[in-house]
């Protein structure tokens, strides 16, 4: 015997809904909302709505910007010296070609400028 098919769109009132995944899980009451900006973010995709993704991002703080740029900057302040070393030899080493492409910029800009003119 075959499974029966199953879909995640459906066709309601005329417009497209989406089935999310987590909220048929946590037995909301509806797990279909309607394929718009509103309830969905394409950049998340498409398995949870943007509630649901919200709540996630609630429970899972460290996934945040916020905590990501202050964990990065505790880091940086611990090992400052360490870094501010690397830059320095980094810097003396490859001073040369770090100039000349910043030669280069000047003078495209320039350029562009003076055509613009």
């Amino acid at each position: 015997m075959t499974q029966p098919l199953r879909s995640n769109v459906r066709y309601i009132d005329g417009e497209f809904h989406l089935r999310c995944e987590s909220c048929k899980v946590s037995n909301q009451t509806s797990a279909y909302w309607p394929m718009s900006l509103e309830f969905w973010n394409p950049q998340l995709g498409f398995q949870r709505c943007r509630a649901c993704h919200e709540a996630y991002r609630r429970l899972h703080p460290y996934h945040s910007q916020e905590f990501l740029r202050t964990r990065q900057k505790r880091y940086y302040q611990k090992h400052r010296e360490r870094r501010r070393a690397y830059a320095s030899a980094y810097y003396w080493a490859h001073k040369e070609a770090m100039n000349t492409a910043s030669r280069a910029r000047y003078h495209a800009r320039k350029a562009r400028e003076e055509k613009a003119a």
